[in-house]
């Protein structure tokens, strides 16, 4: 896939799984004029111990509001990225609860008496 920025400043791509998990995070910081452009070819898919992962962009931060961001010509929709920024804090949240091993109020149980 190629991303396509033109125009200066920075902006961060997460590359996330079927699960929302974010596999890989870029940062990409274009500078000069106006009318430049950077361009970053990416493969979509990780290899992991358990085999090949495909992946998903998703275009989480602009600096810049007059910035254009495509993905393989397509500008990514905000939409998409307002849910996949959901189901990452959902994995990032179960991520926390697994690490500490605590349990999520409504799944913590209480002795009848």
């Amino acid at each position: 896939m190629e991303i396509v920025i033109a125009g200066p400043g920075e902006v961060v791509i997460r590359f996330i799984d079927s699960k929302g998990e974010t596999l890989v995070r870029e940062t990409l910081v274009v500078s000069g004029s106006p009318s430049v452009e950077g361009r970053r070819t990416i493969d979509l898919s990780v290899g992991t111990t358990s085999g090949q992962r495909p992946l998903a962009p998703v275009l989480v931060r602009q600096s810049h509001p007059k910035q254009r961001v495509t993905f393989d010509s397509e500008t990514p929709s905000a939409s998409h990225r307002g849910a996949v920024k959901r189901s990452v804090a959902r994995a990032r949240s179960r991520r926390t609860r697994q690490a500490d091993g605590s349990r999520p109020p409504d799944r913590v149980m209480r002795r009848c008496t």
